[in-house]
């Protein structure tokens, strides 16, 4: 399984080359995959050089580049593409320029942006634009367990057809590019002309600012087409893994008073926010060390749907937006407020606390200088009732 890993989607002179290289080098297993004693050596001194480094950022950032060049190889890439990419991370080293090193994998460049906390990485394929890293650079462990759409549009027209679009595939023209300082860092992305017969005028436009640990995520998609945008689904991650095993991770989500699952295992949740059965658009993926916060920051408290499901591979997320004037051919879509993706410590309290901190700060309903929401025509029996209450 191993050989046949490193050696997959190669053919004629390649393959054999990276035959002979398996037979002349002793090779590692290392999570069920075979490495060549060079690679293995190769990651291995990346990996001292980056603990070499006083700052933690710069620690963090080789770190995380030399997991992406590690996971390529895990997943079956080309041996040869990967000790490339690990010999020219070697050289941006030496050249004291690891930041602007980006690596050539299997499926696309990647395009990298951090603020130090959280690592976001983004691949160029061949059709589109997708997610393929959320990295904690206080714990240096990867959460994203599989790649994703940042997006999906749902379309129909009036004939009732119907077609999903989602940002890794079918695009004529994308772009995507990085902006931003220590501390602080944005990618902006878009994507033009849908391959889809109808819509070669549809234009999405994606930002991506990160700070203090966290990703807002803001869409705006033009549609002057006779297709109507019925419902966006952003972004949709396939599969959200704390580090290297699940097993310790647990899924919260906001039924009622929330409900806990172990490993994820048995949840099958669909929260129509707002109402009782999703009190906040939240979603939370943790273990006893850090996790990863899901959330709808919306001043507005627009309908939308928080979604997710049992996995053994990594929790999958998603938040579902129903488009404004739905039906109607040619009706664009903006975010409501902005999706958020953060690293947070470890537990279900962190996240209450920072949705909880931005709700003081933004929401219209929190009464105006009250930190614990205090109001005073609020009676003192009502502080000692515990009861969720659904109406309209």
């Amino acid at each position: 399984v191993g050989s046949e890993m490193c050696i997959r989607d190669s053919s004629g002179e390649g393959a054999l080359q990276r035959l002979d290289t398996l037979a002349s080098h002793q090779v590692e297993a290392r999570d069920g995959a075979l490495l060549t004693q060079g690679l293995a050596e190769s990651l291995s001194r990346l990996r001292a050089q980056a603990m070499l480094s006083s700052d933690t950022t710069e620690r963090a950032g080789i770190m995380w580049r030399v997991s992406l060049i590690e996971m390529a190889a895990m997943a079956g890439a080309p041996l040869g593409q990967v000790c490339t990419a690990a010999d020219a991370l070697q050289q941006a080293l030496a050249a004291r320029a690891w930041r602007q090193f980006t690596p050539d994998l299997p499926g696309g460049r990647l395009l990298l942006a951090d603020d130090g906390q959280l690592g976001v990485g983004i691949r160029m394929t061949e059709t589109g634009l997708e997610l393929v890293s959320l990295y904690d650079m206080q714990t240096q462990r990867e959460m994203l367990a599989a790649a994703s759409d940042l997006f999906a549009l749902q379309l129909s027209n009036a004939d009732g057809s119907t077609v999903t679009l989602g940002s890794s595939e079918g695009w004529q023209r994308w772009n995507a590019r990085t902006a931003g300082g220590d501390g602080s860092a944005q990618i902006i992305m878009t994507l033009e002309g849908p391959l889809h017969d109808g819509l070669a005028t549809m234009r999405a436009e994606l930002t991506c600012a990160i700070s203090g640990g966290a990703s807002r995520w803001r869409l705006s998609v033009t549609n002057d087409t006779a297709w109507s945008i019925d419902q966006v689904v952003m972004p949709v991650l396939r599969g959200v893994r704390i580090g290297a095993d699940s097993n310790d991770d647990t899924l919260y989500v906001p039924h009622g008073y929330g409900r806990a699952f172990p490993g994820g295992t048995g949840a099958r949740y669909r929260g129509y926010y707002p109402s009782g059965s999703c009190a906040l658009p939240l979603l939370i993926v943790t273990d006893e060390r850090s996790g990863l916060y899901f959330a709808a920051h919306d001043t507005g408290a627009a309908t939308k749907q928080m979604v997710t499901a049992s996995a053994s591979s990594g929790v999958p997320l998603s938040c579902e937006v129903p488009a404004p004037d739905a039906s109607v051919a040619g009706n664009d879509f903006e975010t409501p407020g902005e999706m958020v993706v953060a690293r947070i410590d470890g537990g279900w309290y962190p996240a209450t606390q920072k949705y909880r901190a931005w709700l003081q700060e933004n929401a219209p309903w929190w009464p105006e200088g009250d930190p614990d929401y205090d109001r005073p025509d609020r009676p003192a029996w009502l502080n000692d009732i515990a009861a969720w209450v659904l109406y309209g």
